[in-house]
């Protein structure tokens, strides 16, 4: 039987194409299944049309931002209507949230699914990842920081434990191999309407941009790798969004005039369709951390990336035959990407071109390529002596929970599996299927007693008038702790369970405040 899922992840270009690439590998997995996809107004163009995308559900955050700032607030929540009804109307077997932001929960709660997931926590009980948001908020993911693995790993793997073992047609879901071939990946692309009839046909990409100028190699360096690529022969193509021409500016100043002629400058001159035509046509890519590198690797377009604190075992190119130059030895723990990065103005052009024209290792960065694990089932970084980068080998939190071979249901599937009930403090606890051992810290605030209480009280006798009291003691929790991410997500969280079995409802209710009242002061994951 035809499967339906739905993937949410309404977020930047970068995360939207590498939810593509975890689409590739599960339709690879399950070749039956039929995937829709939430994303975002600016990502729209990268998935309309997508060979393995059968819709996809834009929210019209940019227009109903044009429309608020105008003053025409009934018109923005029209809007906003509009897409929520639509939505309602869907039926999906699973939907999967992706998104790290507590605006994916809230999309997840209209939702039509008989699975709703994000992370999960494993049977063991463990915590998955250094992270509030897990599966007792039901529709938040755990968060990807510190996991060690690669986004689209995490995302694969959160995917095929729903869906369950690879079909009889499907590959096994450890298979090695890139999940697109080169030109492949997106949409069927056209070029800009303004690339020059004359442009060079054998070039190489360079996007000097990024939202986040911790994330930008500067200027000068740029326009001195044009001089030393030209010197070769190599013809470049500059690459970079319409707030970056005077980025783009710069750069050609410090060429020269004499070298400008050698550079394509499409700064500015591209949309994100456009861009991704220009990388699919070239030669190699060479970018900072930013949505070309993805847009490259989508396409298996080979890139050369120059990262600074930011952490490339996560976000990173994915799939193989990639290096990354990166002028620290793993991310920052006070990680500023508001200001220029120091190890990256230490770079110098000189050495990022003498190591991609000659080969030759830098001593003011370390070298990584992308290469698959001895397993084939993960992507890992190596250095030239074969050793793994410092931010992917000691984790072993949150892939292992996911890896596991067990296609059972989740508890939430089915009230049976909740069907003892928690105990107060101080009582002798029962055991609840793939929680937390039940304690309450001392950091809880007081109402969450009461909200125990009052959720015990409606499994005892689910009377209207219980159902209120225990409505009315939330909303006290709520009003005492207004910006606590535990609290704030677990009434999200509520927000979607199914009302039309009461029974399964307060139960899930009770293992989600069970799970996040363990949580509250907890600083190391029960062993």
């Amino acid at each position: 039987m035809t499967r339906t899922v739905l993937v949410i992840l309404p977020n930047n270009p970068g995360d939207v194409v590498m939810g593509l690439q975890a689409i590739g590998r599960w339709h690879r997995i399950y070749p039956s299944v039929i995937f829709d996809y939430v994303v975002s107004e600016e990502c729209q163009s990268l998935v309309e049309g997508h060979p393995l995308i059968r819709k996809a559900w834009v929210i019209p955050r940019q227009t109903m931002r044009r429309s608020w700032t105008q003053g025409e607030a009934p018109a923005a929540l029209r809007l906003l209507e509009d897409f929520v009804a639509r939505l309602e109307e869907s039926k999906y077997d699973v939907s999967l949230n992706l998104f790290q932001e507590k605006s994916g929960a809230l999309i997840q709660g209209f939702v039509s699914a008989a699975r709703k997931a994000g992370m999960e926590l494993g049977s063991n009980g463990v915590l998955g990842v250094a992270s509030r948001m897990l599966e007792h908020l039901f529709a938040i993911p755990a968060a990807r920081a510190d996991n060690g693995w690669h986004a689209v790993d995490v995302f694969i793997r959160a995917g095929c434990a729903e869906l369950g073992p690879p079909e009889p047609r499907g590959e096994a879901r450890h298979q090695p191999g890139n999940t697109f071939q080169r030109g492949g990946g997106l949409p069927p692309l056209s070029p800009p309407q303004n690339w020059p009839s004359a442009a060079p046909t054998d070039y190489v990409v360079l996007h000097p941009g990024s939202a986040w100028p911790g994330k930008r190699w500067p200027e000068t360096h740029w326009s001195r790798l044009v001089i030393r690529l030209s010197e070769v022969g190599k013809k470049v193509v500059l690459t970079g969004s319409p707030e970056e021409r005077a980025v783009g500016d710069r750069i050609l100043e410090g060429m020269g005039t004499q070298v400008r002629g050698m550079a394509l400058d499409m700064i500015g001159k591209t949309d994100l369709p456009g861009l991704a035509w220009v990388i699919e046509h070239a030669r190699q890519a060479i970018s900072g951390d930013t949505v070309a590198m993805h847009l490259a690797a989508i396409q298996g377009i080979p890139t050369l990336c120059l990262f600074g604190a930011s952490n490339p075992v996560e976000t990173g190119p994915y799939g193989t035959g990639h290096f990354i130059l990166q002028t620290e030895p793993g991310p920052l723990p006070d990680l500023d990407l508001q200001n220029s990065h120091p190890g990256l103005e230490r770079l110098s052009a000189d050495v990022v071109a003498d190591f991609l024209l000659l080969g030759r290792l830098p001593a003011t960065a370390q070298v990584w390529e992308t290469a698959w694990s001895p397993r084939r089932d993960m992507q890992v970084l190596r250095d030239a002596q074969g050793r793994m980068h410092p931010s992917q080998s000691p984790s072993k939190r949150l892939m292992p929970v996911l890896d596991e071979d067990q296609y059972a249901p989740s508890a939430l599937s089915t009230s049976s599996a909740l069907s003892a009930s928690p105990s107060l403090p101080g009582e002798n606890p029962s055991p609840i299927p793939n929680a937390y051992p039940i304690s309450i810290s001392r950091h809880a605030p007081p109402s969450a007693l009461r909200v125990w209480q009052a959720l015990r009280n409606a499994q005892t006798l689910p009377s209207k008038e219980n159902i209120t009291a225990l409505e009315r003691v939330e909303q006290e929790l709520g009003l005492e702790t207004p910006d606590d991410l535990v609290w704030d997500a677990y009434r999200i969280g509520i927000n979607s369970l199914p009302l039309d079995n009461l029974e399964f409802h307060l139960e899930s209710r009770m293992r989600r405040l069970s799970l996040a009242l363990s949580e509250i002061g907890r600083t190391q994951p029960p062993n």
